[in-house]
């Protein structure tokens, strides 16, 4: 009940103009983005595919997860990925968790996901050494798990406000992954020193120990490096890493998108507008690519 409460009420606080958006975005996209079907379960997913796009040489895909309870066109509008896959020539994706209007990734999506890839590797161009993946909430934790199960195809990682359901030993042999992590410390949802809230049965990490054990499966040392990178917020790389770990923190952020699309504040909290997580994910992805 408690889940389905919160839903409603992210509904009920989104701004007009936001819900007719989104609205009207969610009905055009179904109607012209095909749905992937593997093994029985079917999932919607909407493409994106710039302007720039012929073809001739292979681009980089990029993933988008939504959040738990929305679903993929919220996260297009929230995100504001296509503008910069348009400036940057690049395709990106949204897939849609399970649910008719309101959808959740959960482990078993994880096989879906994949066949994703699967797919528009074989409808378009894509450069296999340049596949991202990211997302907020319990987008941001499936793209956690999703680098564990193909840690071999995935370049880079970017999440936030991560919803972390899986143990860090997740994915003890898995290969080192790029990450850029981006999280509120205001953020009730998912706390930035964890704890148990009333939207999860159990508790999450506290997010630095997450991101350190991030950093010991990609081979870093201990220590860190801060920085101030804009206002309210820092920036906190580990040192000596086989692949790099950053951490970007946000004073007094809630569980936005910080730089996108606004929510309720009274709900969700403060989105930041001093650094934008789309423009700084690509920058941090964009120059990543597999090791062969």
């Amino acid at each position: 009940m408690k889940p389905a409460l919160g839903i409603v009420l992210v509904c009920l606080g989104l701004p007009p103009a936001f819900v007719l958006v989104s609205g009207a975005s969610h009905y055009r996209d179904n109607r012209t983005t095909a749905r992937l079907e593997v093994a029985g379960d079917s999932r919607e997913y909407v493409v994106h595919v710039p302007a720039g796009y012929d073809g001739s040489k292979p681009v980089p895909l990029v993933l988008s997860l939504h959040g738990a309870g929305t679903w993929p066109s919220l996260q297009k509008n929230l995100s504001g990925w296509n503008a910069v896959a348009d400036t940057n020539n690049f395709i990106v994706a949204y897939p849609g968790g399970a649910g008719v209007a309101f959808k959740v990734f959960s482990g078993r999506d994880l096989q879906l996901l994949v066949a994703l890839i699967d797919k528009l590797q074989s409808q378009f161009n894509i450069d296999h050494d340049r596949i991202y993946v990211n997302g907020l909430s319990n987008g941001g934790g499936t793209s956690y798990a999703l680098s564990c199960v193909i840690s071999d195809r995935i370049a880079a990682v970017g999440a936030v406000g991560p919803a972390i359901t899986m143990s860090a030993d997740m994915c003890p042999d898995a290969d080192p992954v790029p990450v850029v992590v981006f999280h509120g410390t205001a953020d009730t949802f998912t706390p930035y020193e964890g704890g148990k809230v009333w939207i999860a049965p159990k508790p999450f990490p506290d997010i630095r120990e997450w991101i350190g054990n991030w950093a010991r499966r990609n081979h870093c040392a201990s220590t860190t490096r801060e920085s101030q990178a804009a206002a309210g917020v820092t920036r906190i790389e580990y040192e000596n890493c086989e692949e790099s770990v950053v951490l970007y923190k946000i004073a007094q952020g809630g569980h936005t998108w910080p730089g996108g699309m606004p929510l309720p504040e009274w709900f969700v909290g403060e989105t930041n507008d001093s650094i934008n997580a789309t423009e700084l994910m690509w920058s941090f992805f964009k120059d990543r690519s597999l090791r062969h």
